[in-house]
């Protein structure tokens, strides 16, 4: 299912999310950037499984990709949280 989406869909609705996350604290929606960032994070693993299924094995392409998920998450959190002094 996943193979049929271009690639430029995954990095549209990544920008438009982490857009969203940066956003949402300005307009007093701070209780809704866990999600939006939880979306963020899925979007980032299934995007980079996508990109490492061709080189890599399944097992290492999925751990990989939950790594970078991991990452992507952890980097989103930060950044919304030092902005916008979000405890």
């Amino acid at each position: 299912m996943f193979k049929k989406i271009s690639w430029k869909w995954y990095v549209g609705a990544i920008i438009f999310t982490v857009s969203l996350a940066l956003i949402f604290p300005l307009v007093g929606l701070k209780s809704y950037v866990n999600e939006v960032a939880i979306i963020s994070e899925s979007l980032m693993i299934v995007f980079s499984y996508k990109l490492m299924i061709k080189r890599l094995s399944g097992p290492v392409t999925f751990f990989s990709g939950l790594l970078v998920g991991l990452f992507w998450g952890v980097a989103l959190f930060s950044l919304v949280g030092v902005i916008y002094n979000i405890n």
